[in-house]
């Protein structure tokens, strides 16, 4: 069976508005999604065979500055939190 997308959206807010909505249901990202506990939106694990990857853009050539370094520590802290779950 193919599935039928008749909506479609790109980020986790809009998603998640939608099911709330009633319109169906989506993938999203877990950490803005945790965020919107104020949706009526259920929140399930799903545990995917296919890799998903995130990366980190900053600019080449020249270290990060002490904030986003702290914001580095910070974002690995929440991305090995997530792969204990």
């Amino acid at each position: 069976m193919t599935p039928h997308f008749a909506l479609m959206a790109e980020y986790t807010a809009a998603r998640c508005g939608l099911v709330a909505e009633g319109l169906g249901v989506a993938i999203v990202d877990p950490v803005p999604a945790r965020a919107l506990g104020g949706c009526p939106i259920v929140l399930r694990p799903f545990r995917s065979e296919i890799p998903i990857e995130t990366v980190l853009v900053r600019l080449a050539g020249r270290p990060p500055g002490r904030l986003a370094e702290r914001l580095m520590v910070h974002l690995a802290a929440e991305r090995d939190a997530l792969g204990a779950r």
